[in-house]
């Protein structure tokens, strides 16, 4: 006598090809749903990185207008002109409002785009407080005294302007780098 083959069993054709109709609906949506989910992402990241490279070009062109234009003008012994402390509060909108999604880039591109926001805002930072040092030392000296070559403002101006330069330098390098890197997405 032979052997009872699962397929003897009444009903079980139909009830695996039920179960495979399933299984390879299932399989089709997920494949289809992470299509879309990687479409998605992609055109988030590319959304993103054009409005991150947008604000770092804009940025970039206004500080080279208004900063380092005095910087490369400066001469030992000359006063700096800088203008007021900036009393803006955020020039990073588009950075500090979605910090979430840097993980959208490869690690290397985040961290140069972190890099050149994080130098930025300390370039500010020293910029501000270089001129809150200038405005309070005007304050207190007269328009000789302040354009005497050992007066404590072109002291100051004196040992403030190299290392402005070399933050100047290194804020736009790194605006170049972290430039160069979301290109990649856009």
């Amino acid at each position: 006598m032979s052997r009872p083959s699962i397929l003897d069993i009444p009903g079980i054709i139909p009830a695996l090809a039920t179960l495979t109709g399933i299984i390879v609906g299932f399989v089709l949506n997920w494949v289809r749903d992470a299509r879309a989910e990687r479409g998605r992402i992609a055109a988030l990241r590319k959304r993103f990185a054009a409005a991150l490279l947008a604000e770092i070009g804009v940025l970039s062109h206004r500080y080279r207008e208004m900063v380092v234009t005095h910087l490369d003008k400066w001469r030992e012994n000359e006063r700096l002109e800088l203008g007021e402390p900036i009393q803006v509060g955020n020039f990073f909108v588009v950075f500090d409002g979605n910090t979430d999604k840097l993980g959208l880039f490869e690690s290397q591109d985040a961290e140069a785009v972190i890099r050149a926001y994080l130098i930025a805002k300390a370039h500010a930072e020293s910029l501000n407080v270089i001129r809150i040092t200038f405005r309070n030392l005007l304050g207190q000296l007269t328009a000789f005294e302040a354009t005497s070559v050992d007066s404590p403002l072109i002291r100051t101006t004196n040992e403030a302007v190299p290392r402005l330069r070399k933050e100047s330098a290194a804020l736009l390098e790194a605006y170049d780098a972290a430039s160069a890197a979301l290109r990649k997405y856009v």
